[in-house]
């Protein structure tokens, strides 16, 4: 009998070690899954917890490359985030726009994410205020409550005359080189008797973002949270086909992690939209801007911080 007992506790115990060993491999695994900020050292930034001082591992490697390539901080790349890192990160956050922390949280990680590979029409000047009458909130506050009342005087583009109005009302100065000073209430971006209305975006974006008002950042229309950095007031930009494939909407607000838009659109029923998602055509039932125009283009034109 004592026999029949020892038997049966040692086939328990070859039951259960490889039981004890099979979670501590399961926990491994996902401490290994889930780094710490302290030692990110998976993947790239945008997949990484919050980077921060003293930091280290793959993800500061990635990280530090970035800021050489995107900002000319001239770091040491060597996965150690330190005092020369966190001010490259401030250095970077100061001319895109963002919060100035020193911190690689999520709007700063997918901003970065956003510039990585992609050419920029207009160029980047060092960062400046834009004017102190204008508020991008109100801008955009106004675009959102305005979208389904507002009537549009010009029906060969209004979606631009819609965001100059807003710009407008958020107080944007008057100037001919993006629109029309003979046109004091609509402030289209088209001056009457020139050339097409987007040519005239194009200026109006040259306009903005050369004065370093303005920052471009583009964004990937498959990827919903690609605009988490924008603000109310921002001006979404589309482009697709030839020089006369052209949108713009104006940034109304945020859900989670994914921008909303207000619009205007005149060969669309209803015309206009009021804080829909930045990467959905809402004229075509709600479908991805990527999948109804092939090859679409989508810049965010992200107003500057006025200094902290």
């Amino acid at each position: 009998m004592f026999a029949s007992h020892a038997r049966a506790r040692h086939a328990k115990r070859r039951r259960v070690l490889p039981l004890v060993f099979l979670v501590a491999a399961c926990l491994a695994a996902t401490f290994a899954f889930f780094p710490s900020a302290r030692n990110a050292s998976a993947g790239s930034y945008p997949n990484c917890p919050t980077l921060t001082s003293g930091s280290t591992g793959g993800c500061v490697t990635k990280l530090q490359q970035d800021l050489d390539r995107l900002n000319g901080a001239n770091l040491a790349v060597d996965g150690q985030f330190g005092p020369k890192t966190r001010q490259a990160v401030i250095d970077f956050q100061r001319n895109y726009g963002l919060t100035r922390d020193g911190d690689v949280g999520e709007k700063t990680a997918q901003t970065m994410s956003d510039l990585s590979g992609h050419t920029l029409p207009f160029g980047q000047p060092s960062p400046a205020n834009y004017p102190p009458t204008f508020d991008p909130a109100k801008a955009g506050t106004w675009a959102r409550d305005s979208a389904q009342s507002y009537k549009s005087s010009y029906t060969r583009d209004p979606c631009t005359e819609f965001a100059s109005r807003a710009l407008s009302v958020g107080g944007m100065p008057q100037d001919d080189k993006w629109w029309d000073p003979a046109d004091p209430v609509n402030r289209y971006m088209n001056p009457t008797g020139t050339s097409g209305p987007w040519v005239n975006v194009e200026k109006a974006a040259q306009y903005w973002v050369g004065r370093g008002w303005a920052r471009e950042i583009p964004l990937d229309p498959n990827n919903p949270n690609a605009a988490v950095m924008a603000r109310p007031g921002d001006l979404l930009f589309f482009r697709w086909g030839g020089s006369d494939k052209t949108h713009m909407a104006v940034v109304t607000g945020t859900n989670g992690a994914v921008a909303l838009k207000s619009e205007q659109n005149g060969g669309a029923t209803p015309p206009f939209s009021r804080d829909g998602q930045w990467n959905l055509s809402y004229s075509h039932g709600q479908r991805p801007v990527a999948e109804v125009y092939k090859g679409i283009q989508v810049t965010l034109l992200h107003w500057n911080e006025q200094p902290q």
